[in-house]
C-alpha cells in the first residue's frame, strides 16, 4: 500500500453527448427502471462523491457525466467520467483506478495534476460509476456480465476504454493506471501504442510470474502475503461479504479499512466519507470482481502476466513505473522491464509527498 507517496489518478464518469454536466437527479433518471436497491445505492455512491470532491479548488472547472459507449460489453454500457481543466492545450491525462476502487480515490491527487493539462478519470465498467473514469463494472459505471474466459474479458475491458476515448474525442493522451488499472492501461497502450503519449504505472499489478515454489517456507515473506491476501479470491468474491452485511455494510467496511480512512483524514471532517465510497463502489451487482477473478492464476498472480508481452510494447510510447516503499506489489517485474528498455534512468524518493510537482 502507498504510504506518504501521492500518485496521480484516474476517475471514471460518463458525461451526456451535449457535454451538460450531469447533476446528481440525472443519476435517478438513467436509472429509474432498475430496483429500489440499486437506485439507493447510486444515490448513496453520488452523495458520497460529491463530498470527495467538494474539496477541489473552484476555478477548475469539474464536470461528471456518463458517456455512453455502446453495447461494447453489455447492451447499453455507460461510463462514468470525471473531467478537469479541459481548457488546455497540454497532452490531457487519463487515468484509471485499481480493483474494487473508484475514482474518489485521486481526490488528492487531481488540483496538482489539473494545474497545466486536462485531467479525466472513470469508472472502470463494473466497478465503479466514472477524463478520470470509473471502469466498467465498477464505481457508477454500468456493471455488465463480462466473458468468463480472461483473454476475452481482457480485450472487452479495453475496448470499452477505446470507446470511451472516441466519445469523448480524444487523439493522443497519457494513460495513468493504478494496481490493476495499471493491468489494463498496459494492455490498452500494446492494443493502441499510437493513442498513448506516455504510459504511467502506479504499482501495477498482474505483471510477474508466480514461482513455482511460492509456498516454500524459504519464499519471501512478500509471496506469502501475496498467497494469504488473495486465497479467498480463489473460492469467491472477496467482496461478497460486504454486500451480505446489507446495511451493517459500510461500518464493516470502515472496520476493516481503517488504513484508508487514515490516509484521507486530512481531506474529510468525517473519516467515514471514505470507508462509506468504499461500500457504495461495491455494494453493487459484482461484474468487475467478477471478471477480475477470471484473471486470477491460483492466487494473486495473472494468468497472462505483463512480463510475457514487454516486447509487444511499442518502443516509441514511453513508460514511467512507479511503486511504493510499502506496497505489496513486487517491483522486480517493473527493474526487469527498466533493463529491457533504453534511454532510461531511475529515481528514489525518499520524501514523496510533492511527487505530483515533479510530472
Amino acid at each position: 500500500m502507498w504510504n506518504t507517496v501521492k500518485l496521480f489518478a484516474t476517475v471514471d464518469t460518463e458525461r451526456s453527448s451535449h457535454k451538460q454536466r450531469l447533476n446528481y437527479c440525472g443519476v435517478l433518471e438513467v436509472f429509474k427502471e432498475n430496483s429500489e436497491l440499486i437506485v439507493t445505492n447510486l444515490v448513496g455512491l453520488a452523495i458520497d462523491a460529491s463530498q470527495i470532491f467538494r474539496n477541489i479548488i473552484k476555478h477548475y472547472l469539474l464536470q461528471t457525466w456518463f458517456v455512453s459507449i455502446g453495447s461494447t460489453v453489455g447492451k447499453d454500457d455507460k461510463i462514468w467520467t470525471i473531467a478537469l481543466n479541459e481548457e488546455s492545450d497540454n497532452t490531457p491525462i487519463v487515468m484509471l483506478h485499481g480493483f474494487a476502487a473508484g475514482i474518489g480515490f485521486w481526490c488528492k491527487n487531481f488540483d496538482e495534476i489539473a494545474r497545466d493539462r486536462s485531467v479525466y478519470a472513470i469508472d472502470l465498467l463494473v466497478f465503479s460509476y466514472g477524463v478520470s473514469f470509473d471502469v466498467v463494472g465498477f464505481g457508477r459505471s454500468s456493471r455488465p456480465v463480462f466473458s468468463k474466459n480472461h483473454e476475452t474479458s481482457e480485450q472487452q475491458w479495453v475496448s470499452t476504454i477505446e470507446e470511451w476515448r472516441k466519445k469523448v474525442n480524444l487523439e493522443k493522451f497519457i494513460l495513468l493506471g493504478h494496481s490493476f488499472g495499471g493491468y489494463l492501461a498496459t494492455s490498452y497502450a500494446i492494443s493502441y501504442p499510437e493513442r498513448v503519449r506516455h504510459l504511467i504505472l502506479a504499482d501495477p499489478w498482474g505483471f510477474g510470474e508466480r514461482p513455482e515454489n511460492y509456498k516454500s517456507p524459504s519464499v519471501p515473506l512478500y509471496y506469502k502475503l501475496l498467497f494469504y491476501l488473495f486465497y479467498p479470491l480463489v473460492y469467491f468474491n472477496p467482496l461478497a461479504s460486504v454486500r451480505a452485511a446489507g446495511p451493517l455494510g459500510p461500518a464493516l467496511v470502515h472496520r476493516m479499512r481503517r488504513d484508508i480512512a487514515r490516509r484521507y483524514e486530512d481531506q474529510f471532517e468525517n473519516s467515514h466519507v471514505i470507508t462509506e465510497y468504499i461500500y457504495q463502489c461495491n455494494s453493487q451487482y459484482p461484474s468487475g470482481e467478477t471478471a477480475f477473478h477470471s484473471f486470477l492464476k491460483d492466487v494473486g498472480w495473472a494468468k497472462n502476466p505483463m512480463i510475457h508481452r514487454f516486447d509487444l510494447l511499442h518502443e516509441d510510447v514511453p513508460i514511467t513505473i512507479m511503486y511504493g516503499e510499502d506496497s505489496w506489489i513486487d517491483p522486480q517485474p517493473g527493474l526487469i522491464l527498466h533493463e529491457t528498455r533504453g534511454h532510461k534512468s531511475y529515481i528514489n524518493i525518499d520524501r514523496a509527498s510533492n511527487v505530483e510537482r515533479m510530472a
